[in-house]
């Protein structure tokens, strides 16, 4: 259960939740016929909020507190199985339904998937994996009094397959070449190769790079959907109300990344190692939204003017960063972990912006003092995200876990201690300091 969160101004936010949920896992073992792990659960997630509403009369909005009741129910079965040679077969089915109602729209979303992994034993330093996959999707939509769908349902099948060879040079060098050919019903046939090269000098360091492309294909909003975002009354010389609305459009293109990275691993000691990594992205058809030609609809019921603003393949850009992080053993109970993350990025047209911090730093301490006891503490440093106009903050978590036996343990923890509360998003509530009891058992 998740207490409403404040607003800047310390109100109550009214986005309490609370989930309820029963799940069970089964791992059997056939020996010489490979294992077999079944796993499922149910849920029922109640989350208030506070949603405004556009409405076409008068006064042009309503603000309505209500309770979203979220379903869900999942299944999956994985089999493995690894032959006397090394090779390695695995094969996974799965089932996942999501219902999500909400004051002005609603969906439900039912997914099958069926998908098969074969890692050939290894040979002459090579190691091949070959694979496929079938996915079935049911989405459906529940029109509200401002918001549609059109189609509301679509059935949508995704088809993979792909293969990648890795190869060992000298015991110092391995290369890597992957392939993975996808067809979809929204953008037909993608490709997206990737190579990843790595160079051991020593049993102490790594040094490694990667280049692939990926793709993101429109969701069935951004191809089909038509929301009003607000509505005014009739201006001077105008005798319908006016509503600004985003419309979906079939013809987009999927978002294309190409993402390169390079890295560095060294371990100065048995106690002491270090990463340094670094990456420069390519994106280019970013879908955005773009304003069109108004027009005259009475899709929901009375006629208004619409001041249209349309999903299109209309950006492009890069994002360049790195990473740096390092890992220490101060004694056999206490270890500590530091990093240090920068992001940037070219300047995108259409006033697009990260919605990240530009940096951040963190150190998480470990601390065994006794053979049952465990002591985990975590601060984070946030640089301030501008573009949200979010201050930069400081985040602490401190954990404390007991083994009361082998099987039954106890947890006491508290999240952002530093502060009553923070802002991690523009103009959204604010995040309360909270504390947490877990008590959990193992059979």
């Amino acid at each position: 259960m998740h207490a409403a969160d404040l607003t800047d101004a310390g109100g109550n936010a009214h986005d309490g939740s609370n989930l309820d949920t029963a799940g069970f896992r089964m791992d059997l073992d056939f020996q010489r016929q490979g294992t077999l792990m079944l796993q499922g659960a149910i849920g029922q997630y109640a989350i208030a909020e506070n949603q405004t509403v556009p409405t076409l009369a008068a006064p042009y909005t309503t603000t309505a507190q209500n309770t979203d009741h979220i379903t869900t129910s999942d299944l999956v079965a994985k089999w493995d199985l690894t032959s006397p040679d090394g090779a390695h077969t695995t094969a996974q089915a799965y089932y996942d339904l999501i219902s999500y109602p909400y004051t002005d729209e609603g969906s439900t979303a039912l997914s099958y998937d069926l998908s098969a992994e074969h890692r050939f034993a290894d040979s002459h330093g090579q190691s091949v994996t070959i694979g496929a996959g079938y996915r079935y999707m049911l989405n459906g939509t529940f029109d509200g009094p401002t918001a549609i769908v059109v189609p509301e349902s679509r059935r949508d099948t995704v088809y993979n397959a792909f293969a990648q060879d890795e190869i060992s040079f000298a015991k110092t060098q391995r290369l890597l070449f992957g392939l993975r050919l996808e067809h979809n019903n929204y953008t037909g046939f993608e490709v997206e190769p990737n190579i990843r090269y790595a160079f051991m000098p020593d049993d102490k360091q790594t040094l490694w790079a990667s280049v692939g492309r990926n793709v993101r294909t429109p969701s069935q909003v951004e191809e089909n959907g038509y929301s009003l975002n607000s509505v005014s009354a009739p201006g001077s010389g105008q005798e319908l109300p006016v509503a600004t609305a985003t419309l979906g459009n079939a013809a987009l293109k999927p978002e294309e990344l190409i993402a390169n990275e390079i890295g560095y691993r060294k371990k100065l000691s048995d106690r002491i190692s270090f990463d340094v990594s670094g990456y420069y992205n390519i994106y280019d058809d970013l879908i955005v939204q773009l304003p069109g030609a108004p027009f005259v609809s009475d899709a929901f019921g009375e006629p208004i003017t619409v001041d249209p603003s349309y999903y299109v393949n209309a950006e492009h850009g890069q994002t360049y960063g790195g990473q740096l992080s390092g890992k220490i053993c101060l004694s056999k109970d206490l270890r500590a972990d530091l990093a240090f993350t920068t992001i940037h990025h070219t300047p995108f047209g259409d006033g697009l912006h990260l919605s990240v911090p530009h940096y951040d730093a963190s150190t998480h301490l470990a601390w065994d003092p006794m053979q049952r006891l465990q002591l985990d503490g975590t601060l984070h440093w946030y640089d301030a995200t501008f573009s949200q106009h979010v201050p930069a903050y400081i985040k602490c978590d401190l954990h404390i876990g007991w083994d009361l036996t082998s099987r039954l343990s106890l947890g006491l923890g508290g999240y952002d201690l530093f502060e009553p509360r923070h802002i991690e998003f523009g103009e959204s509530s604010a995040i309360p300091r909270s504390f947490i009891a877990d008590l959990k058992f193992r059979f």
